[in-house]
């Protein structure tokens, strides 16, 4: 079994941006970016999510995804199955181009 047969969802990738309005003030616009992008994502365990909380760092999942999605950012959101993740890291593990480690946090409610 390959490394890419392991990816069995598919995820929508959104940027967030801010944009100033007519009022002065700024609103949060999505722009997607991906749709059907191949991943897995799992639960962090416990001593995962222990390290990253010694750092400030919220996180809850970690998602793997083909290496070609390189420019995925802190600035983007992933919807799995119905389910709203905002990217906290992203990492090249074995800086080759192979696959990302997405950290990511779920969100539950408006983002």
């Amino acid at each position: 079994m390959s490394f890419h047969d392991l990816m069995n969802k598919k995820a929508t990738v959104k940027r967030l941006t801010k944009t100033d309005d007519a009022y002065g003030s700024w609103s949060e616009v999505s722009d997607t970016r991906y749709t059907g992008m191949p991943c897995r994502v799992q639960p962090m365990s416990g001593r995962e999510r222990s390290l990253y909380d010694s750092e400030r760092v919220l996180v809850t999942h970690k998602m793997f995804c083909p290496g070609r999605f390189d420019d995925l950012d802190e600035k983007d959101v992933v919807y799995v199955d119905g389910v709203l993740y905002r990217v906290k890291v992203v990492r090249d593990i074995d800086l080759l181009g192979h696959h990302l480690e997405i950290e990511m946090e779920e969100i539950r409610g408006p983002i």
